[in-house]
């Protein structure tokens, strides 16, 4: 059985938006649009992709999300 990409459709928020919610700092332009979220290994334009985990820098060179969440405790990039 092939693993469906988890997508989630949002009410279409600013990066700038995003940010004040999970009390992050933003690097890069506050006015842009997020439509969803998207696993970093099946990202889309318009979507926010979370990157955790070290074995996931490899999906990093060809990003199609808008925005990438980084946890920077974690200092894995």
């Amino acid at each position: 059985m092939t693993k469906q990409p988890i997508q989630i459709k949002l009410k279409l928020a600013t990066l700038s938006e995003l940010t004040e919610l999970v009390n992050g700092k933003l690097i890069g332009d506050p006015l842009i649009e997020i439509n969803g979220v998207s696993e970093i290994e099946n990202s889309k334009p318009g979507t926010l992709s979370f990157f955790h985990l070290p074995k996931y820098k490899k999906y990093l060179s060809n990003l199609k999300s808008s925005a990438i969440l980084v946890d920077n405790e974690k200092k894995i990039i």
